[in-house]
């Protein structure tokens, strides 16, 4: 064995020694294909109040309005770096490619879970600006004890994705998404659905 192989050896082996000792500590490794706990069960209903971006004679959302619909709810906080980096622009581009289409509905909430001098209601406005969005936005700080629709859904943080399907079952929940799959998969529940 050349000492080249010698150090790849041993170094695989350190890793996979420093793994098992951190799994015996209690530190199991966290993966993507772990299923969130709120995965396949009844999505709760809203308990946001405070709307705003909502067209002439819209009530506040209420899923139980939205049977039969397939329901994508944005969960951000303004002075999140990652719901402006990341989140804003895949929303965007997965409810632009739904324009027009009345079996799907995207509800954005603002989720206030810190920071709630600089995440608030007033701050909606400059982002439904700063990315020309006409949906309805939600406030929902808890009335100063954090997010009413974090604690419901199990959400960890923002950005924060949610669809529910026809059956008001809750399909996805997790941070990230991929805008062109999340379209593809979102035109397979609208499909599926008409067959």
């Amino acid at each position: 064995m050349t000492r080249t192989n010698a150090l790849r050896t041993t170094g695989a082996h350190d890793i996979l020694w420093i793994l098992m000792l951190l799994m015996a500590a209690g530190f199991a490794p966290t993966t993507s294909a772990q299923v969130h706990p709120m995965i396949g069960k009844e999505a709760p209903e809203l308990q946001v109040d405070d709307w705003y971006n909502l067209d002439d004679g819209q009530r506040i959302p209420r899923l139980r309005e939205y049977k039969n619909k397939v329901v994508y709810i944005f969960c951000y906080q303004s002075w999140c770096p990652g719901c402006h980096k990341h989140g804003f622009p895949a929303l965007r581009k997965i409810s632009d490619a739904f324009t027009g289409n009345d079996d799907i509905v995207f509800l954005v909430v603002q989720t206030v879970f810190e920071g709630y001098g600089v995440n608030t209601a007033k701050s909606i406005s400059k982002t439904t600006e700063a990315y020309n969005l006409n949906l309805p936005f939600g406030h929902d700080d808890g009335n100063g004890k954090g997010s009413t629709l974090m604690r419901l859904y199990k959400t960890r943080g923002t950005p924060w994705h949610i669809i529910i399907d026809r059956n008001g079952k809750i399909v996805f929940c997790d941070f990230h998404v991929d805008p062109d799959k999340t379209i593809r998969h979102l035109r397979k529940m609208l499909t599926d659905a008409d067959d």
